[in-house]
């Protein structure tokens, strides 16, 4: 079942792309419908994402809440919940890590080296930004909570199975872009509707626009595209935007691009990707938790994080 953490002995007919899915089911019509929380949110288009992560992700809580917040916008009311962290998810996880006895911040990872099937302890050689000393760490036991992805594990010992997998790891090119513009009146999933239709942007053009704090014209813009899109390609949609929108871009302050949605294609996940990355945990005395593994969204990295470790430990 898809309500339970991870996507273990998942159907084949979820590996399908979304938008296949409900064409099999004979609702397509609802493709435009879902288009808002899947692609505007960073996921990909329905014609590409696999049905299993949209399934995964759009519970009943999960679809209510979007819906309600495109509702009241739409007709002209600032819904009044979710609520925000006004000082980010990183402050939050912060006071979390100094509540706990050993949270090591503010250093590089250098080196893991590992003993073939997990016979002795782990090493972990680490550099701490403040002062640039090193420090060897040895462990038990090792779990990743950072993206599977090859690239971004080069200071591990990667075996061939886990390289193989790894490499099938792919990301969305999404960037966040902090600016002002002037007498914004409104959230931007209106922005959507266009003669009662559904419409989204094209390559690189402002999916959402967010007024964060209304004594305040600053924004947030979230954009994506293909991997050919670069911050001045993104920069430049979001000035010709706001300007066809009628309003005026008082400053760009930052944009900042990342990899956004680790997930594997339809048919790696019909080929068995997940049987497969299940198959790692605890070799060589190594777990992997993190967006791959449940979907890209806090609770669902927290309660496969959760299960790991009941399931291991």
């Amino acid at each position: 079942s898809l309500r339970k953490p991870g996507f273990r002995d998942i159907s084949p007919e979820l590996a399908k792309p979304f938008s296949q899915w409900l064409d099999d089911h004979n609702m397509g019509c609802l493709k435009r419908l879902f288009s808002i929380p899947v692609s505007c949110y960073g996921y990909g288009y329905i014609d590409e994402v696999p049905a299993a992560y949209v399934m995964k992700y759009m519970d009943y809580k999960n679809f209510a809440t979007v819906l309600y917040v495109f509702g009241f916008e739409y007709v002209g009311f600032e819904p009044h919940w979710p609520k925000m962290l006004r000082n980010g998810l990183q402050d939050l996880m912060e006071q979390i890590a100094a509540t706990l006895p050993d949270v090591r911040k503010n250093l590089t990872v250098k080196q893991v080296r590992r003993n073939a099937g997990g016979t002795g302890p782990i090493e972990v050689d680490v550099e701490y930004k403040e002062n640039g000393t090193t420090e060897t760490l040895v462990f038990d036991e090792l779990i990743l909570a950072i993206q599977q992805e090859t690239s971004l594990l080069q200071f591990m010992d990667l075996t061939d199975t886990e390289k193989a997998l790894f490499d099938k790891v792919r990301f969305n090119n999404y960037f966040t872009t902090a600016c002002e513009v002037k007498d914004f009146t409104h959230n931007g999933f209106a922005e959507l509707m266009r003669n009662g239709e559904i419409v989204l942007p094209e390559n690189g053009y402002p999916f959402i626009l967010v007024k964060i704090w209304e004594e305040s014209d600053i924004m947030v813009v979230y954009s994506y595209g293909d991997n050919s899109l670069t911050v001045d390609d993104i920069q430049e949609r979001l000035k010709k935007h706001v300007a066809d929108i009628g309003r005026e871009l008082v400053k760009i302050h930052e944009t900042r691009q990342w990899n956004y949605f680790p997930h594997v294609s339809s048919e790696d996940i019909g080929a068995g990707f997940y049987d497969d990355f299940e198959k790692l945990q605890g070799q060589n005395s190594t777990y992997y938790t993190g967006g791959v593994a449940n979907f890209e969204l806090v609770e669902n990295v927290i309660a496969y994080s959760k299960d790991l470790v009941k399931r291991f430990f």
